[in-house]
């Protein structure tokens, strides 16, 4: 295998003799450049039974299986020139272009006609299918299926694994739910740059320490030297006023546009922690309602749109309690 320049060498990457590597973005022609081998193996004279394609989602395999067919159907139609035109762009010299026409023109039937073709599939596809063959001596259950539902059976294993906490593991599981709430605390040890999902680099980083005799909270604390500091957040909300200005914005958001009003069960949920003097999870819950919901989250853009709107509730209301009052001013002088 052999470093490949910022550039792609087509002929390189299309020729089935070379083994490469090829990493870039989506959308950048990788589906083209695997369909492009495939065609390159098999006008190579490989058998289809001896070609195998993986991926990681039925999707791309579909994508992958109907640009192949379709595309060896076009050529069954193309004339001459363009034929060579559509060989040459795959790697080929314009000689073993000329040379490949009929053969090329032929892939289509002979696929077609046998009986194993390309095997193209997810890689829990294949590996299932491994298994169905020697399930005893693999250790699996005859008559067995494989889950897909990767979301839900990771939350069905972590429920199992809450239920039964260690001890001395669930004291500071608790500690985390003071100090951050339950969602935060989620985000923190599942979310998608989550400890859990960073093991190894915690690995790494723990080895770091130890070479220089300190442990990883130690240095943590080095680096993160306002986690004494109190809460900006918790503070704001212990003021005695916090929880009659959340109302006097909930009750400008309850009369707003469509998106003002998306805020409003946050924002009650909010208020329902506050009059319980639950700080914690008022700051949790606070969150989505004035900032955005990243993992590091951010001024929300639609806060100022969102001000104004509660601005302009609160005039509209102040200004219809003193139409009131001298209305009533005027009927108390009239009478």
């Amino acid at each position: 295998m052999i470093p490949m320049p910022s550039k792609l060498n087509i002929p390189l990457v299309c020729n089935p003799a070379r083994s490469v590597v090829v990493s870039a973005c989506a959308g950048s022609g990788k589906t083209w450049l695997l369909v492009a081998r495939l065609i390159r193996i098999l006008l190579a004279g490989e058998s289809p039974r001896s070609i195998l394609a993986l991926t990681f989602t039925r999707k791309a395999a579909q994508e992958m299986r109907d640009r192949l067919y379709s595309l060896l159907h076009e050529w069954t139609q193309l004339t001459d020139k363009d034929l060579i035109t559509a060989l040459e762009e795959r790697g080929l010299t314009q000689s073993e272009a000329m040379q490949s026409i009929h053969p090329a023109r032929a892939l289509y039937e002979t696929l077609l006609a046998n009986p194993h073709s390309v095997v193209i599939d997810t890689f829990h596809g294949w590996f299932g299918t491994l298994l169905s063959g020697a399930p005893v001596s693999m250790g699996a259950q005859q008559g067995f299926s494989l889950r897909e539902d990767a979301k839900r059976l990771q939350t069905e294993c972590l429920e199992d694994w809450w239920a039964s906490l260690p001890k001395e593991i669930e004291a500071h599981y608790e500690v985390l739910l003071d100090h951050l709430g339950s969602y935060q605390t989620n985000q923190f040890l599942l979310g998608s740059s989550s400890l859990l999902r960073q093991k190894g680099a915690w690995v790494f980083f723990e080895k770091a320490c130890k070479a220089q005799g300190l442990t990883p909270v130690e240095v943590l604390k080095a680096y993160c030297k306002d986690h004494q500091s109190p809460n900006p957040l918790l503070d704001a909300l212990g003021n005695q006023h916090a929880l009659e200005e959340l109302k006097q914005i909930l009750d400008g958001l309850q009369n707003g546009g469509k998106k003002d009003q998306n805020l409003v069960p946050d924002l009650e949920l909010t208020i329902e922690h506050l009059a319980n003097n639950d700080l914690a999870s008022a700051a949790t819950t606070i969150v989505p309602v004035f900032m955005t919901q990243n993992e590091l989250p951010s001024y929300r853009k639609d806060n100022d749109s969102a001000s104004k709107t509660i601005l302009a509730y609160h005039e509209a209301q102040q200004r219809n309690a003193q139409g009131v009052h001298s209305s009533s001013a005027i009927l108390g002088t009239s009478v």
